[in-house]
């Protein structure tokens, strides 16, 4: 999801409270989806079995924010996204585009995969 009005704390206090006591919750996207302050309360009563994440709103999370003593909670240092490991042709494929939107920049044509600052999603035609 991108970071918009309408995705910032999507995943909040209501939503996570549907989710099973047996839940563990993985954010490796964006952390402004997540309500951090209700998904401390919820992982320190039980009501969640754990979270994991890679991505934290702000970030970095506050040295005294609740999830860091959440001992079902494990946050991540915004790593995530920096490894093709297990990606087979992925890390070309990335490459290939960047070069492909450098070129396209210097040449003064079109870039591929835009994202329309406004809405925070990417430019599709149909």
């Amino acid at each position: 999801m991108p970071d918009t009005p309408l995705t910032r704390k999507w995943l909040n206090r209501e939503r996570l409270e549907k989710l099973k006591d047996t839940a563990i919750l993985v954010n490796v996207g964006r952390g402004s989806l997540l309500d951090h302050d209700a998904l401390a309360e919820l992982l320190q009563a039980g009501k969640l079995y754990g979270a994991a994440m890679d991505v934290t709103d702000p970030e970095p999370l506050p040295a005294d924010h609740p999830l860091w003593s959440c001992e079902n909670a494990i946050i991540t240092p915004h790593v995530s996204g920096n490894t093709f490991k297990g990606l087979k042709g992925k890390e070309e494929f990335f490459y290939n585009l960047c070069r492909e939107n450098l070129q396209r920049y210097l040449d003064g044509r079109e870039l591929l995969n835009k994202v329309d600052l406004k809405t925070g999603y990417r430019v599709t035609t149909n």
